[in-house]
């Protein structure tokens, strides 16, 4: 089974893959997700370098919108991009279970507010 967790260097973070770095260091990592509306239920789509994510994230989005299909454009709609430095317990989490990014949601929204009152 493969297993996909982050782990920290010199406050970097390395995407590893059962126990070997597989991707570069990078300073943030950016996550997409999309939040079915119905159910409620959240599904990790992608993760790792902001640029990465939010490449495919645009692609993604784009070949939804393009069927014109009013399903698939929710669809398109749903899908979500958060990038910060998160605490690498709660986001190596979400790559088990991507219901926690409730979890990881709130807090960095709670991050997020109190770094704006602190400006």
């Amino acid at each position: 089974m493969t297993s996909f967790y982050y782990e920290t260097n010199c406050g970097r973070y390395m995407l590893c893959e059962n126990g070997k770095h597989i991707d570069l260091l990078i300073d943030e990592v950016a996550i997409a997700y999309s939040l079915n509306c119905e159910d409620g239920l959240y599904t990790l789509q992608k993760h790792g370098s902001p640029e990465r994510v939010n490449l495919w994230t645009q692609a993604a989005r784009s070949e939804l919108l393009e069927t014109g299909n009013p399903f698939y454009m929710q669809i398109a709609d749903e899908i979500k991009v958060i990038q910060g430095k998160f605490d690498l317990q709660d986001l190596n989490s979400v790559l088990d279970n991507s219901n926690l990014l409730k979890n990881l949601l709130a807090k960095w929204s709670l991050n997020r507010l109190d770094g704006e009152k602190g400006s």
